[in-house]
């Protein structure tokens, strides 16, 4: 990895995120429910997670998930694998680039509340309604994502070990 210019401290924080989010599957592999109450834990996470609801995405799933009967663990994990990305700026600047919206103009909006409010209904529809619409695609996704994954996660975590009569 040297090779690539990257320093041993990058190194290690991108080892790090990495191994975070194998050890978050893992959790999620051992939780003992039903795959489509987990299914939809991740989902809602996903769909959370992707909604500028600036830093709080984690206690609104722990909210949301008994209102969906989604299971509780589930939605955390789900709302913290998604977290690690980007997703709410990526989504506002995909919904600007489909308005017409030049991207700068969103980041310089969304620093400040009066460059908001000169922005208009435009900003606030790349901002919200594209999030929301993008999000509720990727949790889609996610549900039948972890619904396919699940039942295979937790062959290879629950391997029967072999012991040997020698």
């Amino acid at each position: 990895m040297e090779s690539l210019g990257l320093t041993r401290r990058a190194q290690l924080r991108k080892r790090n995120v990495l191994h975070s989010a194998r050890l978050q599957i893992l959790r999620l592999a051992r939780i003992n429910d039903a795959p489509e109450k987990i299914a939809r834990g991740v989902a809602l996470g996903c769909w959370i997670t992707s909604v500028p609801t600036f830093g709080l995405a984690t206690p609104v799933a722990l909210l949301l998930a008994p209102l969906f009967r989604a299971n509780i663990v589930a939605a955390t994990l789900g709302a913290f694998l998604i977290g690690i990305l980007p997703a709410p700026t990526s989504f506002a600047f995909l919904g600007a680039l489909i308005l017409g919206l030049n991207p700068k103009d969103v980041y310089t909006a969304l620093s400040s509340f009066e460059n908001l409010h000169q922005m208009g209904s435009e900003l606030i529809l790349a901002i919200v309604f594209f999030p929301l619409l993008f999000g509720a695609v990727a949790s889609v996704g996610c549900y039948f994502g972890t619904l396919w994954a699940l039942p295979r996660l937790r062959q290879r975590v629950r391997k029967p070990k072999v012991v040997s009569n020698f």
